[in-house]
């Protein structure tokens, strides 16, 4: 392979290496931030609540949407009524 053709081959390479660094990297800014648009689905929820129970009723329903300490179900009172009244 003659010196010319090697040239050619590395400045090509170079080239090549220059375009996917800055397609990579520069052209994000540099951060490793990945923007993407979407649904975010879920099919299971666990609740907490202070005592146990069975749940009476449940107040959001799928695709609402929720705030910061919004109430998402209450437990049935009978049982912790009875148990207030017989203590």
């Amino acid at each position: 392979m003659s010196g010319r053709k090697r040239i050619a081959i590395l400045v090509a390479v170079v080239v090549v290496a220059a375009v996917v660094f800055w397609f990579t990297v520069l052209r994000n800014g540099g951060d490793d931030i990945i923007s993407a648009s979407g649904t975010v689905e879920a099919t299971e929820a666990d609740l907490g609540f202070q005592a146990p129970g069975r749940i009476e009723g449940i107040a959001v329903r799928e695709g609402d949407r929720v705030v910061r300490d919004q109430e998402l179900a209450q437990l049935d009172r009978t049982e912790l009524l009875a148990r207030r009244q017989a203590a």
